[in-house]
C-alpha cells in the first residue's frame, strides 16, 4: 500500500498528465504531530521544488503556528504565503449564522442570531463552534433556536474553545508576552499603550514589539493608536484563572518558608 509521499506522486504525475493540479489542503496544522509535519514537510519539498510536480497547497491553523515552524525549523511552511484571516465583521456572522441555519431548515429567533454572533467576536472558529453546539442542542431538545439554546450554545463553546485554542496558545507564548496579557486583563481587558508600558518591567521597545505580535496572532486588538485590548485568542477568564493560581501558589510557598523558619516552642519543664 503507498504512503502519502507516493500516492501524491501518483496523484501529481496523473494530474500532470491531464494539464491539472492536485490540490493538498490540512486544517488545524498548529495541532500536528511535530515530526509528522517534518515529514509531511520534506514530502511536499521534493515532489514540488524537486520533481515540479503540479501539487498546490493550503494549510489553515491558528496564527501562532508560525512560531512552531520557525522553532522546529520547518522551513517549506514558512515559505508558503501567509494569509491572516482575521475577524469577520458583525454582519458577515449574521448572515452565515442565519443562512445556515434557514438552508437546514432550522428556525430561530433573531434574539437568538443576534446573541450568538455577538459572541463569537467576529471569530471564524469561534463562530463554527457556537452554531455546531447550536445546533445539536436543538436537534435534541426543539428545532427553533432561541436565546435559552444561545446561551447554553455559547457557554459550551467557550469551555472548548478555552481547551482547544487559548490553553495551548496560552503556553506557547514566551514569559514576556504573558506578562504583557497580564497586564492588560489586570486593567479589565483595555488598557492605554502608555499605562500599559509603565506597569510592566520590560523596555519599552520590545514592549511595543511584542504588542504588534501578539496583534498579529489574535491575542490582542488595538484601533491606531488607541487603547489596547485583548483580542479574541486571548481569554479573559483563563488568564484571571492562571493570576489566582498564581497568587494561591506564592501565597502557600511563603506560609511554608515562614513555617521552616518559626522556631519550635521549648517544651514546659
Amino acid at each position: 500500500m503507498p504512503n502519502i509521499e507516493e500516492s501524491l506522486e501518483i496523484m501529481g504525475l496523473h494530474a500532470q498528465s491531464r494539464g491539472s493540479v492536485v490540490l493538498v489542503t490540512v486544517d488545524e496544522i498548529h495541532s500536528g504531530d511535530v515530526e509528522e509535519l517534518r515529514s509531511f514537510a520534506s514530502d511536499m519539498q521534493r515532489l514540488i521544488k524537486r520533481r515540479l510536480l503540479p501539487i498546490a497547497f493550503v494549510g489553515a491553523g491558528l496564527p501562532n503556528v508560525r512560531n512552531l515552524f520557525q522553532r522546529e525549523k520547518i522551513t517549506f511552511f514558512l515559505r508558503c504565503h501567509d494569509e491572516p484571516i482575521g475577524s469577520l465583521n458583525q454582519s458577515s456572522v449574521l448572515s452565515f449564522l442565519s443562512n445556515t441555519l434557514t438552508d437546514a431548515g432550522r428556525e430561530y429567533t433573531a434574539d437568538a442570531v443576534m446573541e450568538m454572533a455577538s459572541a463569537s467576536g467576529g471569530y471564524p472558529y469561534k463562530m463554527q463552534l457556537i452554531g455546531d453546539e447550536a445546533w445539536k442542542i436543538s436537534g435534541s431538545r426543539s428545532r427553533v433556536v432561541d436565546s435559552v439554546i444561545a446561551d447554553l450554545a455559547i457557554r459550551e463553546a467557550s469551555n472548548k474553545l478555552r481547551q482547544r485554542v487559548h490553553e495551548s496558545l496560552w503556553h506557547d507564548l514566551p514569559r514576556s508576552d504573558q506578562a504583557i496579557l497580564k497586564a492588560v486583563a489586570q486593567h479589565g481587558g483595555l488598557v492605554a499603550r502608555r499605562t500599559l508600558g509603565a506597569s510592566l518591567p520590560l523596555e519599552s521597545s520590545h514592549v511595543t514589539h511584542r504588542i504588534k505580535e501578539l496583534v498579529d496572532i489574535g491575542c490582542l486588538v488595538r484601533d491606531g493608536r488607541g487603547p489596547i485590548g485583548l483580542g479574541p485568542l486571548a481569554s479573559m477568564h483563563l488568564i484571571e484563572d492562571i493570576m489566582s493560581d498564581e497568587r494561591e501558589s506564592a501565597l502557600a510557598t511563603t506560609a511554608e518558608h515562614a513555617a521552616e523558619h518559626t522556631p519550635m516552642p521549648e517544651p514546659n519543664r
